[in-house]
């Protein structure tokens, strides 16, 4: 299984901390789960096209998730507010609203589909 997006974001924190110390920064890091809600873009984000396609029955890139934690955007949006307010804040916040398993969400998509 290849997971670059996961390896990106990883490589992208781990350089951040890097950075910070050596530029004596006092960083926080905001780490949301998958992030659900409305988009700011007219654009289909992946996040969208995601759900959209497990919606249609495309079940595939999500059945080797197994457990998966979810966070609404606003929830991010009012940790990023939190921590820059906080100034005892440091290190990492994860950001997860629920955690469910991938066939929890399969049995719901009958539901989910007919009230659409």
């Amino acid at each position: 299984m290849k997971l670059w997006y996961a390896l990106a974001k990883i490589s992208a924190e781990k350089a951040a901390w890097e950075f910070a110390k050596e530029n004596n920064i006092d960083l926080v890091a905001v780490l949301p789960s998958f992030v659900i809600g409305p988009s700011l873009s007219d654009e289909l984000s992946v996040t969208a096209s995601n759900i959209l396609g497990l919606l249609q029955g495309d079940t595939h890139r999500f059945s080797s998730y197994g457990r998966m934690g979810y966070v609404r955007i606003d929830d991010v949006a009012s940790c990023h507010i939190l921590v820059y307010k906080a100034a005892e804040a440091t290190g990492r916040y994860l950001t997860i609203s629920a955690t469910l398993l991938f066939w929890t969400i399969m049995n719901w998509l009958p539901y989910m589909q007919s009230n659409i």
